[in-house]
């Protein structure tokens, strides 16, 4: 199957906020199979097709991705211009990276995160995590809602401007909320797979781009979020089977 259609059923699932193994049981199929499908392994066949596109509500050339809007062509366009050919994709071993302005989607191998306005989503092709899930709740009853941070965040951001005149970029302090919240929750827990380091990566290369403009190479550390995840997956493994 090609990687952009893979891509567009992974990325329909998830708006429709299903998981694997409840797609699965909608349509009749394995959850192995749906996890085929969204790597690129295999395609459905044509009554997966014609389910999969009435549970999501498109047409049927909408789900294969044969209709583009043209503010994705738009957008394709500007990317190819800045892109190398094969720079971000590369189907011999299913790594690639898409970054737009509301989503960024990092493979590598088997492995899989997916960063946008619903959370953090991580597979490593046998274990799907959802990030956002796992810290919602404490977010919300922890650091981000608390008043003293945000006040102590909005005050560094009127410093940062008025002083240094650095209202631009000096909107990433607000970045610290979550990432602060997460990082938090991590250590409360003992759970290294809700350290918010994708956000962490996020922050870096926005710094790095805006004070440097080290937009290129410095995207490579967007690979290094799949990587921490199933290093981390694999230390929880072996700690469990010890």
């Amino acid at each position: 199957m090609d990687i952009n259609v893979a891509s567009r059923l992974y990325e329909l699932r998830r708006k429709k906020g299903m998981s694997q193994e409840e797609l699965a049981d909608a349509i009749g199929v394995t959850r192995q199979a749906v996890s085929k499908w969204e790597r690129g392994e295999s395609s459905p066949d044509t009554d997966n097709l014609i389910a999969l596109a009435r549970l999501y509500e498109v047409s049927l050339d909408e789900l294969v991705g044969l209709t583009v809007d043209r503010e994705q062509r738009d957008n394709e366009q500007v990317d190819s211009g800045e892109q190398q050919e094969g720079d971000f994709d590369n189907k011999e071993d299913s790594s690639y990276i898409n970054i737009n302005s509301d989503n960024i989607d990092i493979a590598s191998g088997k492995s899989r995160v997916n960063i946008n306005s619903s959370g953090i989503y991580i597979n490593d092709g046998k274990e799907e995590v959802s990030i956002n899930k796992s810290i919602k709740n404490p977010i919300k009853k922890n650091l981000y809602s608390s008043s003293i941070l945000s006040l102590v965040v909005v005050i560094a951001y009127i410093l940062l401007g008025s002083i240094g005149g650095w209202w631009h970029p000096g909107w990433l302090v607000f970045l610290l909320i979550p990432i602060i919240s997460g990082v938090e929750f991590s250590i409360r827990q003992k759970n290294p797979m809700a350290f918010p380091y994708p956000l962490i990566c996020v922050l870096i290369y926005l710094i790095l781009g805006f004070r440097w403009s080290f937009w290129h190479p410095y995207w490579v550390i967007f690979i290094t979020i799949p990587l921490y995840y199933t290093i981390v997956n694999a230390i929880r493994k072996s700690s469990k089977a010890s």
